[in-house]
């Protein structure tokens, strides 16, 4: 009985997997932007700089231009800086999150593989021989010989396909309706 809905339950946490990683937000603990607070001090500094080039009187235009082009080139690169900066947290935070979900799957299709290699001789599912499943009655209980039951590699292989199905409808529904 226990195989009967743990099973159903490790081919869920697999179809999920990618979400579930998502939605424990390991990436935004992981993932820092470095050295954030000297880049907003090297902001302010140059925004600074550059009002005091446009307040501050010279001895000719050309140096006032000169200047003024310095202080906004600096600025430029500091918001340039700060752009990348947060660019390269978020490719990290991507690759946590694809590594974390694609490690989670792993592990979790390792976990089904063992219990399918493990109890395989054992029925998940009796069924009455009222229901006629005469065609797939020796494919359904192929390893176990047991008649009139479901083995586990078939439940297995039965709750992966239906948990999938079910997360790729959740998956284009969720999507639809951000549109």
């Amino acid at each position: 009985m226990a195989l009967f809905l743990i099973i159903p339950f490790l081919c869920f946490l697999v179809s999920f997997s990618s979400e579930i990683v998502k939605l424990l937000q390991i990436p935004k603990i992981l993932s820092k932007c470095n050295d954030s607070s000297e880049l907003r001090e090297k902001m302010q500094y140059a925004r600074k700089e550059l009002e005091d080039a446009r307040n501050k009187e010279y001895s000719g235009e050309y140096a006032r231009t000169i200047k003024i082009m310095r202080a906004e080139r600096k600025l430029t690169d500091v918001k340039n800086d700060i752009s990348q900066n947060i660019r390269s947290a978020q490719m990290s935070g991507t690759r946590v999150e694809l590594i974390g979900g694609y490690a989670l799957k792993g592990v979790l299709m390792v976990a089904l593989i063992i219990i399918s290699s493990w109890y395989r001789y054992e029925a998940v599912v009796k069924y009455n021989s009222k229901f006629n499943l005469s065609p797939l009655e020796s494919i359904l209980s192929f390893p176990t010989s047991v008649p009139f039951s479901i083995s586990v590699p078939m439940w297995v292989f039965i709750c992966k396909i239906s948990c999938g199905h079910i997360a790729s409808l959740v998956k284009s529904n969720i999507i639809s309706t951000r549109k």
